[in-house]
């Protein structure tokens, strides 16, 4: 009886894995993305690997298909290096090769960070966003 009850009492209590992950606020909406990200930009994800200088990130090269927003419009250029976590306990967005994202990155040039609650998704889900977007640019 007592190992019963214990077994119960061991389901009861979260583990410390769930507690530790990645948990995103209410979406976020189209304008508050705008205005926070640095870089809003259509992009396809050309090459992802684990960065040689920032530990526990992989370091994604995006090709610019096309700019919506940059901080920096001076340092524009044809493709953009954005980091995110390596681990989805950490908020990691899982990019994947030769797609084409609508993506909000924070920071800078040097350092564009993309994580799994900001706007950042795939195109083929994002177009009614882009539309909106669009929309709002003009």
């Amino acid at each position: 009886m007592r190992v019963i009850i214990c077994g119960l009492l061991l389901h009861a209590v979260p583990a410390e894995a769930t507690a530790a992950e990645c948990q995103c606020e209410q979406p976020m909406s189209l304008e508050d993305a705008l205005s926070e990200s640095s870089l809003v930009a259509i992009g396809r994800v050309s090459s992802i690997k684990p960065s040689a200088i920032r530990t526990g990130k992989l370091e994604v090269r995006v090709e610019i298909l096309r700019e919506i927003k940059r901080s920096n419009p001076e340092l524009a250029t044809s493709s953009a290096t954005v980091y995110t976590p390596m681990s989805p306990e950490e908020c990691g967005y899982p990019f994947r090769l030769e797609m084409d994202y609508l993506l909000y990155a924070t920071g800078n040039p040097a350092y564009y960070k993309v994580l799994r609650c900001s706007k950042t998704e795939m195109l083929e889900t994002a177009r009614d966003d882009l539309d909106q977007l669009l929309k709002m640019k003009q």
